[in-house]
């Protein structure tokens, strides 16, 4: 998909990773994947950049020194940000999913997994997302035809 100037349309995705070589490992291989990496490190900032920037993904490790990456998801939720959350840990615990499940995360990926298995939960979010608010603009037009009847 292209903008209105002819260049490739890139998902922003935000990349919550507090160890700094991983991030940069993440964030290059997002982007050989066509996609537009924001990187933070904690839940504070990541949640100020999602209410300035619209980001389709988050990617988001579950321990950020000291704060959980759950942190954030709840954020979201409070505030009434629909980005969806991958999340990204070495803690694969089924009471650890089931948590980030419970809080409408999109999707789990062990970290030292599959670096495509990462790529692929982004692609397949980013489609989810569009289908979202494709649906959230057709309800509107259709109250909005409604209401000229």
């Amino acid at each position: 998909m292209e903008d209105i100037n002819g260049k490739p349309m890139r998902t922003r995705v935000l990349l919550m990773e507090d160890d700094e070589s991983q991030a940069a490992l993440i964030r290059k291989k997002l982007q050989q994947a066509f996609f537009d990496v924001t990187v933070c490190q904690d839940v504070a900032t990541g949640l100020r950049l999602s209410e300035e920037q619209k980001f389709v993904v988050a990617i988001v490790d579950l321990d950020l020194g000291g704060t959980s990456g759950f942190d954030f998801v709840r954020g979201l939720n409070r505030i009434g940000i629909n980005t969806k959350v991958i999340l990204h840990s070495v803690d694969s615990t089924f009471e650890s999913a089931k948590d980030g499940l419970n809080l409408g995360v999109f999707a789990y990926v062990e970290k030292g997994r599959y670096d495509n298995q990462l790529i692929e939960q982004c692609h397949r979010a980013a489609t989810a997302y569009l289908s979202d608010n494709l649906d959230v603009a057709n309800e509107e037009i259709a109250f909005q035809l409604r209401l000229l009847e």
